[in-house]
């Protein structure tokens, strides 16, 4: 189909069967017989639309047809575009915007954008790079509804979960093995949530960004694990467990580059930073944290890092050999979980910690065995047990270690030179194990406390 005129469509199906054209007038509803919820359907060839088409039943696209736009081409108001064919927008000058997208063939953006501004289907294909005015950086954007991807998507630019309007929600959810991993950032905007809970094996993605003023945005990981690769931003909304597919005890895992966490997240499974190869950092900034995750797990040649935070930071249970920076601020352990015999790997770190700031243990058994160089001082209270293996686990020499009904199990003969204080008051004790082993106090000892060894 050619021309620059007007087809009406009324409530009819139009069939396009062998496109080879370009048709830059309007396809719309109505006609001398009425009627609203036209359709177009190309079943063969290449049809191409350049004109601000207006029909609003859906848009059919078969196995190895292509509905092609081009210039300011739209069909934005048509209720649905199914591809089982192609759907290029490679040749658009500025992308192009439809309801919601569903079928098993291939969308091809080139340099370009799409947007779904009402999502409610499933989209088992291929959002890529590339078509017939090549290009590459495409992007995807969700501005309303729900769209769920369960394809291996392969386009490389930006993917925008963003409510047009600001007020209303847009979700975009990957389910069975659904994959954006190779989009250079997935930004949120309030009211805006991506959704791995459906996945069979969690998502991975570049990193996580904030989109819009005064952004919080929303990840829902069921049980999931969502996997950042090469971390460059920050954000500042709520990763949890949940969504639609349910599930408890989520999980994060920073593999590569530093992502920033400015939210209170909630979700409950592990925090990994775990590169394979390279270094990766997790960070956390202003009241950003961690507090309700099951275990850190920083590994060797990862970091974590929290001297950007406003008041410090709270976590469960420290493990690995990696890099802790504190910064000025003070990092807390509220449920370590090295056991009672100290030999659980949840609880035991051998990495560095490193900063100003302090350590304070504060419920569960932790086990420093690093040589950690930090000067804020460690603190053992409620009833909490550190274990150290030498004077270097907890921190610079200088760095006061302050029992407050706290526990210290000492893992081998060492000299300990830094000050010591005790507060723990009967019926509470500071109590310092000595497992067998010979223990020299040679910092000065203060404080109300009762000690017993």
């Amino acid at each position: 189909m050619s021309g620059t005129g007007t087809v009406s469509l009324g409530a009819r199906l139009l069939v396009i069967t062998a496109g080879s054209t370009t048709f830059s007038g309007v396809i719309a509803d109505g006609g001398i017989g009425g009627g609203t919820g036209g359709m177009l359907a190309v079943t063969g060839g290449t049809q191409t639309l350049s004109g601000v088409n207006t029909y609003t039943g859906g848009t059919l696209i078969d196995g190895g047809a292509t509905l092609a736009l081009s210039g300011v081409g739209s069909i934005a108001t048509s209720a649905f575009v199914d591809s089982l064919g192609t759907f290029d927008i490679s040749q658009t000058t500025s992308g192009a915007s439809i309801m919601t997208l569903l079928g098993t063939s291939s969308v091809a953006l080139g340099a370009q954008e799409l947007t779904i501004t009402n999502g409610s289907t499933t989209f088992s294909g291929v959002l890529a790079d590339g078509g017939i005015g090549g290009g590459t950086k495409g992007s995807l954007i969700v501005s309303g509804g729900t769209e769920t991807l369960s394809g291996v998507n392969t386009y490389t630019g930006d993917t925008t979960i963003a409510p047009n309007p600001t007020t209303g929600t847009a979700t975009l959810a990957l389910t069975g093995n659904g994959s954006i991993a190779a989009s250079s950032v997935v930004a949120i905007a309030t009211h805006g949530t991506f959704d791995i809970s459906q996945t069979v094996s969690g998502a991975s993605i570049m990193t996580l960004a904030d989109s819009g003023a005064s952004p919080s945005g929303s990840v829902a990981l069921g049980a999931q694990t969502l996997t950042i690769s090469n971390g460059s931003t920050t954000f500042s909304g709520v990763i949890a467990d949940g969504g639609i597919g349910g599930g408890v005890g989520g999980n994060l895992m920073v593999t590569g580059g530093t992502q920033t966490l400015a939210g209170v997240n909630t979700y409950t499974g592990l925090t990994m930073v775990a590169p394979s190869a390279g270094t990766a950092t997790l960070a956390l900034t202003g009241n950003g944290s961690i507090a309700t995750s099951s275990e850190l797990l920083v590994a060797t040649n990862g970091t974590f890092d929290i001297s950007g935070t406003n008041a410090g930071a709270s976590i469960r249970t420290l493990s690995g050999s990696g890099s802790v920076v504190l910064g000025s601020q003070l990092l807390t352990l509220t449920a370590a979980a090295a056991g009672p015999a100290g030999t659980n790997p949840a609880g035991i770190f051998s990495g560095v910690i490193s900063g100003l700031g302090g350590m304070a243990i504060t419920g569960g058994h932790e086990e420093l065995t690093g040589l950690n160089t930090y000067k804020g001082g460690t603190l053992v209270t409620n009833s909490a047990t550190l274990s150290v293996n030498s004077s270097s686990s907890l921190g610079a020499s200088t760095s006061t270690l302050t029992l407050n009904n706290g526990n210290l199990v000492i893992d081998g003969s060492i000299t300990i030179p830094q000050p010591v204080t005790l507060l723990g008051a009967p019926p509470g004790i500071d109590l310092i194990n000595l497992n067998s082993n010979n223990l020299t106090l040679s910092g000065a000892i203060t404080g109300p406390g009762v000690l017993t060894v």
